[in-house]
C-alpha cells in the first residue's frame, strides 16, 4: 500500500513535545527521562496512528507506553490525537525499529507489541519482516529477560513464518491462536487496531502468537549499529570504537563474532562495540573501503586509527584493541 504523503509531518513532528529526541542520552534511563518515574516500559513498534497504544495507555496509567513509527505521515495521526487529549504515559518515537538497540539498555522494556506488522511477502525480504530471526535478535538487546512479545496479524503466510522464527530464534512460543475473537483466553482484555476493526468486520480470522525469549547461555555485548546511527555511535564518541563489519551469510564472520563479544565483554566501559551488516548499510561499507569481511575497524575521536580483515585469534585482536586504548 502506498502511503499518501502529509506536507508539513514531518516540521510537525520536530517540534512536538510527544516526539522523544536526545535518544542516545535517554540509553539506561528511558522512564526516568521521558516519563519522569520507574514504571515499566511497554512499546509498540509500527505503531501507525497510535489508536491501538492510546486505547492501552488510557486503560493502564501504571505503565509507560512507547510507539516508533518510521512514517511521518503516519505517525503525524497519532501525535494529533495525543496533542488533543494528552496522556502523560505515552509519546512516540520517529525511527527504523532495527536502530533500537543502539538507544535502549539491557531490559528496558518489558513488552513489545507487533501489530498487523508489513509482511514483506517476497522471500528475498524475509529479514525485514518484524518476526524474522533478525528482528528478534535485536529485540533480545532490551527487552526483559522475562518479558514478552504479542503479535497480530490477519495474514496467515506471515503467522505460519514467525512460528517457524520464533523458535528458530531460540524464543519460546508461549502461546497462539489462528482465530483471536473467537479465543476466550487470548481474546480476553484484547485492544483492537484499526485494520483488527476493518479485517474483522469482513470475517477475516485474526492470528495472535505471544512469545518469550528462551534462556541464553549470555546476552550479546555487541549492539547493532546502523547507516542512520553510524555517526552519532563511532563517529562521535567519547571512548574508542570497535566496528565489526559483517553479513550473515559470511562463514569467517561467524568465527570471528564469539572472539568480539568476548572483548566487549571484558573491556565493557572501555571501549564501545558494535557490529554493521554490510548488506543492510552498503553505504557505511563503501564509505571505509570495505571488499572484504569481517572487518574489524578502530575508531578513535571519529577517525579509523587500527583496521584488521579476517578472522585472527583472540589474543591477537585482543592486543590490537590494547594499542587503541
Amino acid at each position: 500500500m502506498r502511503l499518501r504523503n502529509v506536507p508539513g509531518s514531518r516540521e510537525a513532528l520536530a517540534e512536538s513535545p510527544y516526539i522523544v529526541r536526545d535518544l542516545l542520552t535517554r540509553r539506561g534511563r528511558w522512564s526516568e527521562t521521558v516519563f519522569g518515574n520507574s514504571r515499566p516500559i511497554h512499546l509498540e513498534l509500527g505503531t501507525g496512528k497510535g489508536k491501538f497504544l492510546y486505547a492501552l495507555a488510557q486503560q493502564h496509567p501504571e505503565i509507560n507506553y512507547l510507539g516508533a513509527e518510521l512514517y511521518s505521515s503516519v505517525l503525524i495521526r497519532a501525535v494529533d490525537r495525543l496533542t488533543e487529549e494528552p496522556l502523560p504515559n505515552l509519546r512516540f518515537l520517529c525511527l527504523d525499529a532495527f536502530d533500537l538497540p543502539a538507544y535502549m539498555g539491557p531490559g528496558e522494556v518489558q513488552k513489545i507489541y507487533l501489530n498487523f506488522s508489513d509482511p514483506w511477502p517476497k522471500e528475498r525480504h524475509a529479514k525485514r519482516r518484524l518476526t524474522s530471526e533478525r528482528f528478534l535478535h535485536s529485540y533480545e538487546k532490551y527487552l526483559a529477560p522475562d518479558g514478552l512479545l504479542e503479535f497480530k496479524t490477519d495474514n496467515t503466510d506471515l503467522f505460519d513464518f514467525s512460528l517457524e522464527s520464533v523458535p528458530a530464534a531460540g524464543w519460546e512460543l508461549v502461546a497462539f491462536t489462528r482465530d483471536l475473537h473467537a479465543d476466550p483466553v487470548l481474546s480476553a482484555g484484547n485492544v483492537m487496531t484499526e485494520y483488527e476493526e476493518k479485517f474483522s468486520s469482513r470475517g477475516v480470522k485474526i492470528c495472535k502468537l505471544i512469545a518469550r525469549q528462551g534462556q541464553k547461555k549470555g546476552a550479546s555485548m555487541a549492539n547493532i549499529i546502523t547507516t542512520e546511527t553510524f555517526e552519532a555511535l563511532a563517529l562521535k564518541a567519547e571512548k574508542p570504537v570497535l566496528v565489526d563489519f559483517y553479513a550473515d551469510w559470511c562463514g569467517p564472520c561467524k568465527m570471528v563474532a564469539p572472539v568480539v563479544e568476548e572483548l566487549a565483554g571484558k573491556y565493557a566501559g572501555q571501549i564501545e562495540v558494535y557490529k554493521l551488516n554490510v548488506d543492510d548499510s552498503p553505504e557505511i561499507a563503501q564509505r571505509y573501503g570495505i571488499m572484504s569481511i569481517p572487518s574489524l575497524l578502530f575508531f578513535k575521536g571519529g577517525e579509523v586509527v587500527k583496521k584488521q580483515v579476517g578472522f585472527v585469534p583472540g589474543p591477537v585482536l585482543e592486543g590490537i584493541l590494547k594499542e587503541v586504548l
